[in-house]
């Protein structure tokens, strides 16, 4: 009998002991069990807010991208705005000395040497005609040539004894200093391979009209503003142009028995 009350006494202990530790156990296993759910709660919120902040990240990355091309773009059309800036500086600065110069020429009395054209050429990119040369007083290079007060081109700089080149006001080498008659508002008119010429140079707010007369604006010792160069048949304005876009026609149309007159 006795070592069966031994093993109902070790069966006690044993009941005491698990009766102890059970709801240890229970209250141990419950707490893992809640700080798993709560580090799976912490994992899922942090993944969605590390995801957020990605998706934000990537947003000001394309955003910056956008900025920095919209500054590139920018700071290039400041670079083009500056060189015509620039551009048109140098035309006020060349404009201004030309106008200097043409009111510091003096005038000088035109003389007349007169003669029938020997030959005439015109086509898209060049306009010119041959005179005799006169043996008594040579014809040098920029003299004027006229025909009835008009002026219709300037001697050209490969003059030889027997004959003289005359370059026509329309040839695209012309470039003649001129204004609108009755006005102060001056020029250059400038040859272009056309019928009608190029009047460069005059400000956009300059009172002119069509018809209006043009002539010769003193561009040297040789003109005086008496002769004639054509009338204005076309203004174009613009508000991204400083100066007017004039068409000039000239008035006078030569032909072989033509006498034209060279000036001194």
């Amino acid at each position: 009998m006795f070592p069966a009350r031994r093993n109902r006494n070790n069966i006690y202990h044993q009941l005491i002991v698990m009766a102890i530790l059970l709801p240890g156990y229970y209250y141990t296993t419950n707490s893992i069990t809640t700080a798993l759910v709560s580090l799976q709660s912490y994992i899922i919120d942090t993944k969605v807010n590390l995801n957020s902040s990605i998706s934000a990240w990537q947003q000001q990355t394309r955003q910056i991208q956008q900025l920095r091309r919209a500054l590139d773009k920018a700071q290039l059309q400041l670079k083009n705005y500056q060189n015509m800036e620039q551009e048109w500086d140098d035309i006020h600065a060349e404009n201004r000395q030309l106008r200097e110069s043409i009111a510091a020429a003096p005038r000088k009395k035109v003389q007349l040497f007169s003669d029938k054209p020997l030959y005439i050429s015109h086509s898209q990119h060049s306009s010119y005609l041959y005179m005799r040369q006169n043996s008594k007083q040579p014809v040098k290079a920029k003299q004027l040539v006229i025909h009835n007060d008009h002026i219709i081109g300037q001697v050209d700089p490969a003059v030889s004894s027997t004959s003289v080149k005359v370059t026509r006001l329309n040839d695209t080498s012309t470039a003649i200093p001129a204004r609108i008659s009755n006005s102060s508002y001056s020029g250059v008119l400038q040859g272009n391979g056309h019928d009608e010429l190029d009047l460069l140079y005059i400000n956009d707010g300059a009172k002119i009209k069509i018809g209006d007369e043009v002539v010769a604006h003193k561009p040297d010792n040789n003109y005086t503003s008496q002769l004639k160069l054509g009338r204005v048949v076309n203004i174009q304005r613009s508000p991204e142009r400083t100066f007017l876009l004039i068409k000039v026609k000239p008035l006078i149309n030569i032909n072989y028995e033509s006498w034209l007159s060279i000036s001194r």
